[in-house]
């Protein structure tokens, strides 16, 4: 067995503190004693969510086009998974009944399918060292423009026939298995991203990390049955709030790391999915860029190498850190060719 000391999972703690503690607030203001209804106004219902999906939908894009740009299948994944949960979410905003809706199940259909349609396109990540989500994960992008025309198709359908969809509402027994199902694969998600910062130590993978432990705990919603009470108006601060956070994140961050994705291309066609953990250090791209000026065919040999190595450390379940200075280490293995 290997010992793994808690300095090898950083944040872990503040993890499982912020995922337990909102869960339970979350779920008693949603359904406990204090889901009064305070204040109803479809008004600022729609404005609200109108507003923060669609500042969602175009920080989504950004994350897709980080990932087109870095080839990156982790990133480019992440981005089309938030784009299909934020475009429902704009449509669940658009139909709040009261303001350009009267009475319809759009407003619910949308907001129920948003999760599990965000990770459907999401899949490959949840199982990353699966054949089906390496395959997935090479052509990601097509993968990524069939779900986005799907999710805009639905979109039209419940904009155009707000009725045409009939879906179980809260506290019914397949919405609620669905909300337990999309907690369990969305927390998944977050402590992916987690876990890929304990390996490169990037920041923004520390924040998506929360920010997709907020949209898991919005998944809380299905097992209340009082609109526009405390938990109602928390929720949707916390699915919004989390989505631009984690999108915000991801974009930000990697814009400002970038990665060497022309030197990965043997774990990009191999491993897509593994492609993050090797190269996320800076030391990384500064000796790979020197490298490359002197011999690119010592550059591409460093990466086999870091990759190969990183597949062994992995099979061997060594610490998430120890994983990362492995990959280092096999990668910097030439560094004496430099001079």
């Amino acid at each position: 067995s290997h010992v793994r000391p808690s300095f090898d999972r950083p944040g872990l703690g503040l993890w499982l503190a912020v995922v337990t503690t909102l869960g339970a607030v979350v779920g008693l203001s949603a359904a406990g004693p204090a889901a009064g209804p305070v204040w109803e106004s479809p008004v600022a219902l729609f404005w609200l969510v109108v507003v923060a999906a669609g500042l969602c939908v175009l920080a989504s894009v950004g994350v897709v086009a980080v990932g087109v740009r870095d080839r990156t299948a982790e990133i480019g994944l992440l981005g089309s998974a938030l784009f299909a949960l934020s475009t429902l979410a704009l449509v669940h905003g658009l139909t709040v009944p009261g303001v350009l809706y009267g009475p319809n199940r759009a407003v619910t259909t949308a907001s129920l399918l948003a999760l599990p349609a965000a990770l459907c396109v999401a899949a490959p990540l949840l199982a990353p060292r699966t054949r089906l989500s390496r395959m997935l994960a090479r052509s990601w992008q097509v993968w990524a423009i069939a779900w986005a025309a799907a999710v805009l198709a639905l979109s039209s359908l419940l904009l155009a026939a707000p009725d045409a969809i009939a879906l179980p509402g809260p506290r019914d027994a397949a919405a609620v298995a669905i909300a337990l199902a999309s907690l369990v694969a969305t927390l998944g998600l977050s402590y992916r991203q987690l876990r890929l910062y304990w390996v490169g130590e990037l920041r923004a993978t520390l924040v998506a990390s929360f920010g997709l432990a907020l949209v898991a705990i919005t998944s809380i919603q299905w097992v209340g049955d009082r609109p526009y009470g405390v938990g109602f108006w928390l929720l949707h601060l916390l699915d919004a709030g989390g989505v631009l956070a984690a999108c915000l994140a991801v974009a930000l961050g990697h814009r400002a790391e970038r990665r060497v994705s022309d030197v990965l291309v043997p774990i990009l066609q191999r491993d897509p999915l593994a492609a993050m953990e090797v190269g996320m250090a800076p030391v990384v791209r500064r000796f790979v860029a020197a490298l490359a000026q002197k011999d690119r065919q010592t550059r591409d040999h460093v990466v086999r190498v870091g990759e190969l190595a990183m597949r062994v450390g992995e099979r061997s379940r060594i610490a998430p850190r120890r994983l990362r200075h492995l990959g280092l280490a096999a990668i910097l293995h030439d560094v004496g060719k430099l001079r």
